[in-house]
């Protein structure tokens, strides 16, 4: 807890620096925060941190429960297999990937962790939407146009529709994806 509390009180002697070397750089008006006392503006900040993680949470929850949405979209909203594999897939690359996430973020500087981490999360986000678009968009079209001489070509997952090998591809990305987004996001929390 000492390192903890000294890490805090450095991160407010460095806010409260730069704070100062910028009122004496730029000319305010009386309305400023040039009046404000140094542990109100350390509260401020604070406050907008706290804020900006909360949307940042809820955002990533919102996505992956849309994320559940889609999966179960391409089942016709009848089976729970692809979202169960999902969920089970989710826990196993949080077990066995989360450490070292965790070690990365100890051993390397605290900023380039977060930005790796935020740029391959938003990255993972974006790749696994745009596979759901793409399976959701072919079952649409594919759906209608299975003949039952080509049945035997298909994978027929329990209340799934049937898909063919690119189907499967995508699911697999929706999976992979979704679930190192999921992971990243604990990488800080």
């Amino acid at each position: 807890t000492t390192t903890t509390t000294t890490t805090t009180l450095e991160e407010e002697r460095l806010l409260l620096n730069s704070n100062n070397n910028n009122k004496s750089k730029t000319t305010t008006t009386a309305s400023s925060s040039s009046s404000s006392s140094p542990s109100l503006v350390v509260h401020r900040a604070r406050y907008l941190i706290y804020l900006s993680h909360l949307f940042c949470r809820c955002a990533e929850n919102a996505w992956q429960f849309c994320l559940v949405l889609f999966l179960a979209a391409i089942c016709n909203y009848e089976s729970v297999v692809l979202v169960s594999t999902y969920g089970l897939w989710c826990g196993l690359l949080e077990c066995t990937v989360g450490a070292k996430a965790g070690r990365f973020v100890d051993e390397t500087n605290r900023l380039t962790a977060a930005t790796f981490f935020v740029w391959t999360q938003n990255t993972c986000v974006c790749l696994a939407t745009f596979s759901s678009w793409l399976i959701l968009s072919r079952m649409t079209t594919t759906t209608s146009s299975v003949d039952e001489s080509n049945r035997s070509l298909w994978l027929d997952l329990d209340g799934c529709a049937a898909m063919d090998a690119t189907s499967i591809c995508l699911l697999v990305a929706i999976h992979l994806f979704g679930s190192i987004a999921k992971v990243l996001d604990g990488g800080f929390t």
